[in-house]
């Protein structure tokens, strides 16, 4: 079985901001760890505008719309720099479950 990596919903507008700062403000935080199957469904590049430029003047508000990942994934390249996960973009799309469990689907 493949190693997957750490991973969270890519945001293209975010992508001049390290991992780091891009995951804290654009995936939602909960039961101690971000959420790997949606995001902040946000206009991001507006949210920016209004904030100067700086990721670090925006508040989280936990109320804000979410959404599946739209634009694919980023990977926790700070452990695991290459898998076949990560190299051959195997996560393909994600579902919720009948128990609500988020659920990741490879292609084979």
């Amino acid at each position: 079985m493949a190693n997957i990596p750490e991973h969270w919903c890519k945001v293209t507008e975010l992508s001049n901001f390290t991992q780091e700062e891009q995951r804290n403000v654009s995936i939602p935080y909960e039961n101690y760890t971000f959420a790997k199957c949606y995001r902040y469904a946000l206009n991001w590049t507006a949210l920016l505008n209004s904030s100067g430029g700086s990721l670090q003047n925006i508040i989280i508000n936990k109320s804000w719309p979410t959404e599946y990942c739209v634009e694919g994934w980023e990977y926790d390249k700070s452990i695991t720099f290459s898998s076949i996960v990560i190299d051959v973009s195997l996560l393909s799309f994600v579902y919720i479950d009948k128990n609500l469990h988020c659920v990741l689907c490879v292609e084979n």
